[in-house]
């Protein structure tokens, strides 16, 4: 059942949020080098450089020799083979590529001849080396493969060096090629556009840079590589060194710079991470930037979402988000009555020539937004955990709304994340109970209508955890630190020393326990709830207590009395007032007092027996009426995933030593000399006596 107070938009499974627009969230970070993580200092300066997916540092120095660098490797790296000046070095799961120049470029010929090298990762043994003509650039296909850029066409080869699919022909020469996720993006010579490209289908997306970067983009000195699912462009924005990171779509994620001008000499990228070499005393000392190849941030734009009525009205959005420290949640929205107006933003929106960022930057100007209602991540003792943010919606006019939602990190070290969005329509709202003297002419300017709506958006956190109070009282929804007080308010009994599951279990078990208080049935539910899938024996002494009166069909078991305890033996086993006859309990003694007795058998491992050697007893007393006595006996344990039966002590999987204390189970156990434990038959030693 929904708490909620009217019909509502969810947005939270896989196929849902598949209907919302998203892009990435452009973020502008000015980097310390200092901020970055230490992996330590090259003596050569390096002119190559390449990351692999497992996070493995390849570069080539000033020298012309190849170095490797990891978690299997050490600190300083290992050396590999001289491969000549490195014009591309390209780093994949277990393969290395690189293109290297054999002869310096020629008139008419800008690349000069090339080679194509392949090295292993692990070893740096060399596995190719031929000759490819004069490429251009090189990039990876994502399995270990290269994609080859030329003068004027774009081939692929296969891990092993052989070609793939056909020759593509370019309208074009470019000056380098990078690939991320399954995409392509061939930078132009000047450096000002960026086209990415997708190999299969050949649509095209162009992308300008000084429009993405700003006016100041300087494209002479523009470099691009890959970045895991993501482009990594370097160049100059006006005097400065700086770096754009775009995903797949060409949507920006983050325009970088460096304090005071530290800029690194090399620049490369993998999953998460962000890697530079900084030049310090006539080498490079290597830094790690954790997280900022993580897009920083979102955005999410709904379809057009409607009231049921053309006069419906919206109430609230709700979102379920996990907000860090320094993150913030944003929310705005824009409605209308115009149904034309709508499919023009909705053409807008599937204009596939554009990314999505430039196509939601095209409806900015074309509805008409509500101010920006933002959420700042708040300082946590913990790590945060996922919050309901509720904004209000009452001001928006018309049947058709879409909900802009943005998420941003504001920090390396941070990832918020959005979970679920429900935006709520033509629901009651707290001025519905309000007197009518606040709303209508009353509350001519809006006063009351937006307190009402601030306070009603901003107490749906404290709606909810009332709500959820009922919940508490339910062992299966809540949480282990409200287990006791649970069991306290239905007078079970308990103790600190049990395991969150046996409390658990013992308060789901709690109606059985309580209707049967006081008898041997109720005792026997709380110990099957603590040790679930055990003989538990339970063994009511009191009914051997009765006497029997001889001559008079006395019913058995019952205890044949006398007048006085000092009473002689009838002979070495019978005694007067102490011998019980035809006991229930084969394994009991025969004398007994004539007393209320309780004999309790739980089987138990020795770390089991230890733990709970306070707690089951203070329990079970708890349990049974006041004059009764009680008589605990831990047995071994062994679970292996079956019930023993009640008239087999144990079954024997590897022979043990007895150990004094522990208790092992007979016949499962030698005591000295023996090989083996003697066994009938059956494979198990029948309970019919037992060792007092």
């Amino acid at each position: 059942m929904s708490l909620l107070p009217g019909p509502f938009y969810h947005f939270r499974t896989p196929a849902q949020w598949a209907a919302v627009r998203a892009s990435g969230l452009a973020e502008t970070l000015v980097l310390d080098p200092r901020a970055g993580s230490d992996c330590g200092f090259i003596d050569c300066p390096a002119e190559a450089v390449a990351l692999s997916p497992r996070g493995d540092l390849f570069w080539v120095d000033r020298c012309r020799k190849l170095f490797a660098a990891g978690r299997e490797t050490p600190f300083a790296g290992v050396e590999g083979p001289g491969l000549g000046k490195v014009v591309r070095l390209v780093a994949g799961r277990e393969a290395l590529w690189a293109l290297a120049e054999c002869a310096p470029p020629t008139e008419g010929d800008e690349a000069g001849s090339r080679r194509l090298l392949q090295l292993d990762g692990r070893s740096l043994q060399l596995l190719i080396n031929r000759d490819e003509g004069s490429p251009t650039d090189i990039a990876p296909d994502g399995k270990d493969g290269l994609w080859l850029l030329g003068a004027r066409s774009l081939g692929r080869i296969s891990r092993g060096g052989a070609p793939v699919g056909r020759i593509l022909p370019l309208e074009q020469a470019y000056a380098a090629l990078a690939g991320a996720d399954g995409r392509l993006g061939l930078l132009a010579k000047d450096g000002r556009r960026l086209d990415l490209l997708e190999p299969r289908s050949g649509a095209a997306v162009a992308l300008d840079l000084r429009r993405i970067a700003g006016p100041g983009w300087d494209g002479t000195q523009a470099r691009i590589a890959s970045a895991g699912a993501a482009f990594l462009v370097t160049g100059a924005i006006g005097p400065a060194r700086a770096f754009l990171l775009l995903d797949a779509d060409g949507n920006l994620l983050v325009t970088g710079s460096w304090l005071d001008g530290q800029a690194p000499d090399l620049l490369a990228a993998a999953g998460d991470d962000l890697l530079g070499l900084f030049p310090e005393d006539g080498g490079q000392r290597v830094r790690r930037f954790a997280g900022l190849g993580r897009p920083g941030g979102r955005r999410l734009l709904t379809p057009p979402l409607e009231t049921i009525s053309p006069a419906g009205t919206w109430l609230r959005a709700e979102v379920v988000a996990l907000l860090p420290e320094r993150a913030t949640l944003s929310l705005r929205w824009a409605a209308t009555r115009d149904e034309t107006l709508a499919a023009r933003v909705e053409q807008s929106l599937a204009d596939a020539a554009l990314p999505m960022s430039q196509r939601l930057e095209k409806v900015e100007d074309m509805l008409a937004w509500s101010p920006l209602f933002t959420y700042l991540g708040e300082p946590r003792d913990g790590p945060a955990e996922p919050e309901r943010f509720a904004f209000p919606l009452h001001q928006a006019v018309g049947p058709l709304l879409w909900v802009d939602l943005r998420i941003a990190r504001n920090s390396a070290d941070s990832a918020p994340q959005v979970e679920s969005l429900i935006v709520i329509h033509e629901a009651r709202s707290l001025m519905d109970d309000l007197p009518a003297i606040y709303s209508g002419d009353g509350d001519r300017d809006g006063t009351m209508r937006r307190l009402v709506a601030v306070l009603e958006a901003t107490t749906q956190g404290m709606d909810h955890r009332i709500a959820r109070l009922a919940a508490r009282l339910d062992p299966d929804e809540t949480s282990p630190r409200w287990l006791p007080d649970l069991a306290a308010m239905l007078g079970l009994p308990f103790h600190d020393a049990l395991s969150a599951a046996m409390q658990q279990r013992l308060v789901k078990a709690a109606p059985a326990v309580l209707a049967r208080r006081g008898t041997r049935l109720g005792l026997i539910a709380m110990l099957e709830a603590l040790f679930p899938g055990r003989p538990i024996r339970v063994v009511d002494r009191t009914e051997q207590t009765i006497p029997i009166t001889l001559g008079s069909g006395s019913s058995l078991p019952a205890m044949l009395a006398g007048p006085s305890m000092r009473v002689p033996r009838l002979n070495a086993r019978l005694v007067l007032g102490r011998t019980g006859l035809c006991p229930t309990d084969p394994c009991a003694d025969h004398l007994i007092a004539p007393m209320p007795e309780v004999l309790v058998v739980i089987p138990a491992s020795t770390r089991e027996q230890l733990r709970f050697r306070d707690a089951i007893p203070e329990m079970i007393e708890a349990m049974v009426p006041a004059d009764l006595r009680v008589r605990l006996r831990w047995t071994p344990w062994r679970d292996h995933g079956a019930v023993q039966p009640a008239d087999v002590i144990t079954t024997i999987d590897v022979p043990e030593q007895v150990r004094l204390g522990v208790g092992p189970a007979l016949g499962a156990a030698r005591t000295g000399g023996r090989g083996a434990a003697r066994l009938d038959g059956e494979g198990a030693t029948p309970a019919d006596h037992r060792l007092l």
